[in-house]
C-alpha cells in the first residue's frame, strides 16, 4: 500500500514538473524584450477615409516603423487600427495594450469632426449619385473640392464617377490629383491601372499595379489584374513569335519559288533552241516536244503559286 502511494506521488510530481517546464519554455518564447510603455503612436495613415497603417516609434531605441493590421512588434500583434488609436495584443496571453495619438493630433481631429460645407456637399453628391443623377453629383463634388483644397474623398469620388461612365481621360486626371494629396492611396493606383490597361498602355498598367502592390501586397484585385495582363502578354508574345516564324517561312518559300520559276524558264529556253535545231536537221522532235510540254506545265504551276504567295 505504501509503495503504491509513493508511486502515485512520484508520478504526480513528474507530471507537475513537466507541465511547469513546458509553461516556462512557452513563456520564454513569447517574452517581451522591451517595455510596451516605450511604444508611442506617431500617426495613422488613412486611405479613402479609413485607417490603413500606423507609424509607431520605440522611444527607448529611437526606431520608428510603419505597421499594418496583423503585423507583429515582437510578440505584440497589431490587432486593430482605429481613427485615433491602435490596439496591440500579446499573442500568447492576449493582454491588450492601447496606443493613442498625441493630444494635439486628437484636438485637430476633433475640430474636423464637425461637418463643414464641403462634407455636406460630398454627402449630398452621394445621394444624387445613388439616385442616378451623376451630373449633379459631379457639380456638388467640384464645389466640395473648391471649398476644401485637397479633399481626397471628393476627388476620388469624382474620378470614380467618370471612371464608371467610361470618361477615362477625366477619371485619370482626378485619380492623379488624389495621388498628389495621398501617394499611398493603393485603391487609386489600382483604378489608374485599370484605365491604362483599357487604353492598351499595358507597360504603364503593369508598373502602376506594382506600385499598388508595394503599398498593399495582399490587394487581390490588383493581383488578379496583374496576372490577367501577364497572361495576355504571354499569349501575345507567342502569337507574335508564330507570326514572325510564318513570315520568315513565307519569305523562304517565295525565294525558292522564284528560283524554281527562273530555272524552269531557262530549261524551256534551252528546249526551244534544241527543238528548232532538231527541226532544221530533221531529227526526231517528239522527245524534245514532250520534255518542253512538261517544263511548260511545271513553269505555269510554279508561276501561279508564286503569284498567290505574293498576293498574301
Amino acid at each position: 500500500m505504501f509503495r503504491k502511494s509513493l508511486l502515485i506521488f512520484f508520478t504526480f510530481f513528474i507530471t507537475l514538473f513537466s507541465a511547469a517546464a513546458g509553461a516556462f519554455g512557452a513563456s520564454d518564447d513569447y517574452r517581451l524584450d522591451f517595455d510596451p510603455a516605450d511604444l508611442k503612436l506617431i500617426r495613422i495613415e488613412n486611405v479613402n477615409g479609413e485607417p490603413f497603417s500606423a507609424a509607431i516609434r520605440n522611444f527607448a531605441t529611437g526606431r520608428e516603423f510603419e505597421y499594418f493590421k496583423g503585423d507583429y512588434i515582437g510578440p505584440l500583434e497589431v490587432y486593430k487600427i482605429e481613427t485615433m488609436q491602435v490596439e496591440l495584443r500579446h499573442k500568447l496571453s492576449r493582454q491588450r495594450y492601447m496606443l493613442a495619438l498625441p493630444i494635439d493630433k486628437i484636438d485637430r481631429y476633433a475640430e474636423k469632426s464637425f461637418k463643414d460645407q464641403a462634407e455636406l456637399d460630398y454627402d449630398q453628391a452621394a445621394l444624387y449619385y445613388k439616385a442616378g443623377d451623376a451630373s449633379r453629383a459631379v457639380e456638388l463634388l467640384q464645389k466640395a473640392v473648391a471649398g476644401r483644397n485637397g479633399y481626397e474623398d471628393a476627388l476620388f469620388f469624382m474620378a470614380y464617377i467618370y471612371h464608371e461612365n467610361n470618361y477615362f481621360r477625366e477619371a485619370y486626371e482626378y485619380y492623379s490629383q488624389v495621388m498628389v494629396v495621398n501617394p499611398r492611396n493603393y485603391k487609386c493606383l489600382y483604378n489608374m491601372a485599370e484605365i491604362l490597361a483599357a487604353n492598351s498602355r499595358v507597360n504603364d498598367a503593369v508598373a502602376t499595379l506594382k506600385k499598388c502592390l508595394k503599398l498593399r501586397p495582399d490587394y487581390q484585385k490588383a493581383i488578379s489584374l496583374l496576372d490577367k495582363i501577364n497572361d495576355e502578354l504571354e499569349a501575345r508574345d507567342k502569337k507574335d513569335k508564330l507570326s514572325k516564324e510564318n513570315a520568315s517561312m513565307r519569305v523562304r518559300e517565295v525565294e525558292m519559288l522564284k528560283k524554281t520559276v527562273a530555272q524552269y524558264a531557262e530549261n524551256i529556253k534551252q528546249l526551244e533552241t534544241a527543238l528548232a535545231e532538231a527541226k532544221k536537221s530533221k531529227a526526231d522532235i517528239k522527245p524534245i516536244e514532250a520534255e518542253l510540254s512538261r517544263y511548260r506545265l511545271l513553269y505555269n504551276n510554279s508561276a501561279s503559286s508564286l503569284e498567290e504567295k505574293l498576293k498574301k
